[in-house]
């Protein structure tokens, strides 16, 4: 039986960066909490350090140690620090944490926070494969797992994890992400936008958004298509070779950004292309700008997007195409009512609300 004390919850992930964990974190440590929150990452980088570090959050950067002090800060975890819950954001995370448990049997209880989805796993980098066979292995030291989407809950439990008790946590925003009015169609006048975000990946597609732009290309010159993410700019040979020269001046790579909003609010559909997702969170966010989406079946984007219209069988490009040319006929009218059902649904389904006291519920 674990000794309780006063609690101190350490959240563990590998990074502070512009990732939807990332966010999704940020979002739950900026409510007020009953509990002190502290965050330990392992990559000393990402724009929203400085933001958590402003909400008086303590972040533990476990790459400026020393060997001595890493082994010291694992070694004697629970009594230096009073930690006794761990909650630890994918695989990488979940991997420290069962060290850390296994050290630490009687005196922590860790939490695995489930990000991802299994779906084309064999596409997962060989040592991410590696690490979540292992955490499948172990799964029954884990007090219980939070996962972001009921599709990834269902996936790991007819996967073989043992999980003790869970909770579907589902990603949101906060209401000051919402666009306070629609939009006009389109945004630029006589030229209409359609945009991706995602970091460069062979799980996003980014081939299948280049090649669906081809053929709308090839039949309407009129069209900007605005690609977003870390490492998605015209220094990453991937780009210059799948997008033709004479399709360049059509093409803009703007790479990571620093404010969503701005991506967001220059584009008039948002497209998602991804082969496996688990809660894809750029859904909620674009339609929370007044975007209409159009995306492959992966996760929860069934769930998010409320509207099988829009939805295409993931890689199957002659659908993801008919579903673009599709949007485009729509008139005007028709798109800002598309925009105002998205609003009510993202209104009515995902906007933060007491998240914080969501997680406390479920570890406490």
């Amino acid at each position: 039986m674990i000794k309780y004390r006063k609690k101190i919850i350490l959240h563990i992930i590998s990074s502070l960066g512009d990732g939807g964990a990332q966010i999704q974190l940020y979002e739950l440590l900026k409510e007020k909490s009953i509990f002190k929150h502290d965050v330990l990452i392992f990559k000393d980088k990402g724009i929203l350090k400085k933001k958590l570090k402003k909400k008086n959050i303590n972040i533990i950067n476990f790459s400026q140690l020393n060997l001595l002090n890493k082994i010291k800060f694992t070694l004697f975890f629970p009594q230096k620090y009073n930690y006794n819950s761990v909650i630890a954001w994918m695989p990488h995370a979940q991997i420290y944490s069962i060290i850390l448990k296994i050290l630490h049997f009687k005196e922590i209880r860790i939490f695995a926070n489930v990000r991802q989805s299994l779906d084309h796993i064999s596409d997962f980098k060989i040592k991410t494969r590696f690490i979540i066979f292992l955490i499948k292995k172990l799964s029954f030291l884990f007090e219980g797992f939070i996962f972001n989407s009921y599709y990834s809950y269902r996936q790991h439990l007819i996967n073989g994890f043992k999980i003790k008790k869970y909770s579907v946590i589902l990603n949101k925003i906060s209401n000051n992400f919402l666009i306070k009015k629609i939009p006009k169609y389109p945004r630029k006048l006589k030229k209409l936008s359609i945009g991706h975000f995602a970091r460069f990946d062979n799980l996003k597609n980014h081939s299948l958004f280049i090649n669906m732009a081809i053929k709308i290309l090839s039949q309407n010159k009129n069209i900007k298509f605005i690609m977003g993410g870390r490492g998605v700019n015209w220094n990453n040979n991937f780009f210059k070779k799948n997008i033709p020269n004479n399709c360049y001046k059509n093409f803009k790579l703007i790479d990571a950004v620093s404010n969503i909003k701005f991506f967001y609010d220059k584009i008039d559909l948002f497209c998602l292309t991804s082969n496996a997702e688990s809660f894809p969170n750029v859904l909620i966010e674009s339609m929370a700008r007044g975007v209409p989406c159009i995306s492959s079946n992966v996760g929860d984007s069934r769930k998010i997007i409320n509207n099988n219209k829009f939805i295409y069988k993931k890689k199957n490009l002659t659908q993801f195409v008919s579903l673009v040319q599709n949007f485009i006929k729509i008139d005007n009218k028709k798109k800002k009512l598309i925009v105002k059902n998205n609003l009510l649904h993202i209104k009515k389904k995902f906007i933060t609300s007491k998240k914080n006291k969501e997680y406390i519920n479920f570890i406490k």
